[in-house]
């Protein structure tokens, strides 16, 4: 009947409409009888199996039809509702696991308070410093218990995480150079992205894996937002109830409620990209795509006015530091809209706005970087400069080659595998950059 067709079939539509394994054996069984129909009017496995497909209409089709049959049951997967008892059990007893790890890392970050190191006590470099020590340990372990069969890679990783700890309370906290800063921002970056050893176990290697721990990632960092934000009103609506009765719990809320929460939300977060992954359509795409063109009009509109006003690109330091991150954003939407395209289709408008908007970030870049080294010319080398420094060139580099592969993309419909190749082998240079800012900065710059 053609099985192998069928299975790439199955893939195709898999690839296109995030539908889950239950979901996806009901669509190959309306396939299957569809053929075995044919066939019983006299035609060929072959003839069969082509006009079957044909009549299921394109993947995208498919999968908005069966989400529109099925809406009642993915509103109650989303609900956590499994129908199994088998899978209940297995949901709850993961619910109550997140529960705790949540909690966990709220009391991880009442630990220093123990030994006289409270956050609003002037120890606030500390808190810095450690910040990720309290949250992404604690999703590490539940990376660790989702893969079970990768016992290996949670003891290296674990291995890598206290390592680092060490390293980065090594530094005496009086440092000159704003070491805490760069520690804070750099080192939380280099500790997640170690984590994609506990996602994709032996198959770091592969592109496709990699890609996979940038979409959950992106899926996580939606959830967080959004649970910070709802958050922050809860937390603002129960100090609104109590003082109206005369109740101040500004320390409680503050100190453990925001704190304790915000420590907790991150498990939390990704637990929910993993349970919805394979129900709703990622959300990181989505976001990527409609903001991809919005980007390109702001980045574009900032180079005719400069061009147009003469005036050259400020170096100061916060300005500056502003780039990287809008630089780093259009990155990450490179990254998303990338991880969602069919690598079959054929380039459409979507494409040539990524490539505007890359030429446009690139040009951006290119002026930033003549400003951070313009910089360094008028007041000399520093750590938070060399760090500007090697971020721009790092984004300039990945840019620039990305720039040249999409083109080549566009042009000969060929070679898009290289591009996602290109932009998840460049992760492991972005974790070796942080490590380094991290922990030879102040050694290099002492």
């Amino acid at each position: 009947m053609g099985e192998r067709e069928i299975a790439a079939w199955r893939a195709y539509v898999r690839s296109h409409g995030e539908i889950s394994d239950e979901g996806m054996d009901e669509l190959e069984s309306h396939l299957r009888d569809e053929i075995d129909s044919l066939r019983e009017s006299g035609l060929s496995d072959e003839e069969s199996l082509i006009i079957a497909v044909k009549r299921f209409g394109n993947a995208s089709a498919v999968a908005r039809e069966f989400s529109k049959v099925q809406h009642r049951k993915l509103w109650k997967q989303l609900l956590i509702d499994p129908v199994d008892p088998a899978e209940r059990k297995r949901a709850n007893r993961e619910i109550v696991l997140v529960s705790f790890l949540g909690l966990l890392a709220a009391v991880l970050s009442r630990v220093p308070e123990i030994f006289g190191i409270a956050l609003l006590g002037g120890h606030e470099r500390f808190y810095v410093r450690n910040i990720s020590f309290f949250v992404v340990p604690v999703v590490a372990f539940y990376f660790v218990w989702k893969h079970r069969d990768r016992p290996v890679y949670g003891m290296v990783y674990f291995a890598i995480a206290l390592a680092s700890a060490a390293l980065a309370n090594i530094y005496p906290l009086y440092a000159a150079g704003n070491y805490d800063v760069l520690i804070g921002i750099h080192l939380p970056i280099a500790i997640w992205l170690a984590t994609v050893l506990l996602y994709v176990g032996r198959s770091w290697r592969d592109a496709d894996a990699r890609m996979d721990f940038v979409r959950l990632s992106g899926e996580a960092a939606i959830y967080l937002v959004l649970i910070c934000c709802g958050g922050g009103v809860l937390i603002a609506t129960a100090g609104l109830l109590f003082s109206a009765i005369g109740v101040d719990l500004e320390i409680i809320l503050t100190r453990y409620v925001a704190i304790g929460g915000a420590c907790a939300a991150p498990v939390v977060a990704v637990y929910l990209a993993y349970a919805k992954r394979n129900i709703i359509e990622n959300m990181a795409p989505v976001l990527a795509r409609i903001f991809a063109p919005l980007f390109f009009i702001l980045m574009a509109a900032f180079l005719v006015v400069m061009a147009a006003t003469g005036n050259i690109l400020e170096v100061d330091r916060d300005i500056l530091i502003g780039f990287d991150v809008l630089l780093a954003l259009v990155l990450g939407m490179l990254l998303y809209t990338l991880s969602a395209r069919d690598e079959r289709k054929d380039p459409g408008a979507p494409d040539f706005i990524n490539v505007a908007l890359i030429v446009a970030a690139l040009a951006v870049d290119v002026f930033a970087l003549v400003a951070v080294v313009s910089r360094i010319d008028a007041y000399g080398l520093s750590p938070n400069k060399a760090a500007a420094l090697g971020e721009n060139l790092m984004l300039l580099i990945n840019l620039g080659v990305s720039t040249i592969l999409y083109v080549r993309f566009l042009v000969t419909r060929e070679h898009f595998k290289a591009l996602l190749v290109w932009q998840t082998k460049y992760l492991s240079i972005i974790w070796a950059w942080a490590i380094v800012v991290a922990f030879l900065f102040p050694v290099l710059f002492n």
